[in-house]
């Protein structure tokens, strides 16, 4: 059976992050910041965004994405 290209970029995409996570879990200096609606937000999700939204858009560069952080 043939595997999407969405759901291999995705699974890529989710890998690549979880390693970014990895680095900071439970890392008791960690900064939590809010963001404008109050909710808390790390560097750790920062990063992890940013990864996933690179690795999707290098390979669907027409798509869109819409991120929470």
């Amino acid at each position: 059976m043939k595997t999407s290209p969405f759901l291999t970029t995705g699974l890529e995409a989710v890998k690549t992050a979880e390693k970014i996570i990895v680095e900071y879990f439970q890392n008791p200096s960690l900064a939590v910041s809010q963001k404008e609606d109050g909710s808390p937000v790390t560097i750790a999700d920062n990063k992890a965004e940013e990864t996933i939204r690179s690795v999707n858009s290098t390979a669907f560069p027409t798509h869109g994405y819409l991120g929470e952080e």
